[in-house]
């Protein structure tokens, strides 16, 4: 007699993209160039299923988003680079029960958002294989609030975004300096 027989299904299927680009420019003068990297994902499964269950997709629902896209632009001129980065996160349903349970929801619908940061510094140059650099970031360059919608964790208890796939803080600013040696 087998006791322990596996007679579920999970399956995730979806697709990852990257894509960068450099080329040297002539906008201040120096020794400059401008860079462009994309990253983008399409979940288009993400499923599980008992024996006598219907096949539950959670792709496009609250936390598994069906797209998602972060672009970072960057500028270097010696040794000063700067930055923008924006990141993308897809419309998606609150959840994907039954029609039955999602009805009873006023409005299933969960927003898209995009973020965007910006990052600036200086290196004041190496000396005996170390760096010294200042650095200014702000995050949530923005702005933007998370989507509102219902949700549960251990961790966070209840609240009305999830904080482990929106900016929850609003705008934030670092001042910083980096020293290796």
């Amino acid at each position: 007699e087998n006791l322990f027989l596996n007679v579920a299904q999970a399956r995730v299927k979806g697709v990852d993209f990257e894509s960068s680009y450099r080329m040297p420019v002539t906008l201040f003068g120096g020794n400059e160039s401008m860079s462009l990297r994309l990253f983008a994902s399409w979940l288009d499964e993400n499923s599980q299923s008992n024996v006598g269950s219907p096949l539950r997709d959670s792709a496009g629902t609250t936390n598994l988003p069906e797209w998602t896209a972060t672009g970072i632009l960057g500028y270097e001129n010696g040794a000063f680079r700067t930055s923008l980065t924006g990141r993308w996160i897809d419309e998606r349903v609150q959840n994907s029960e039954p029609v039955a349970l999602a009805s009873q929801l006023d409005d299933d619908h969960v927003a898209s958002v995009f973020y965007m940061n910006w990052r600036g510094e200086y290196e004041f140059g190496r000396a005996r294989g170390g760096s010294q650099k200042v650095f200014m970031n702000i995050a949530n360059l923005l702005d933007r609030d998370p989507p509102k919608q219902p949700n549960w964790s251990d961790f966070f208890g209840a609240s009305s975004f999830i904080p482990g796939l929106h900016d929850v803080l609003g705008r934030r600013y670092t001042l910083g300096v980096e020293f290796s040696f």
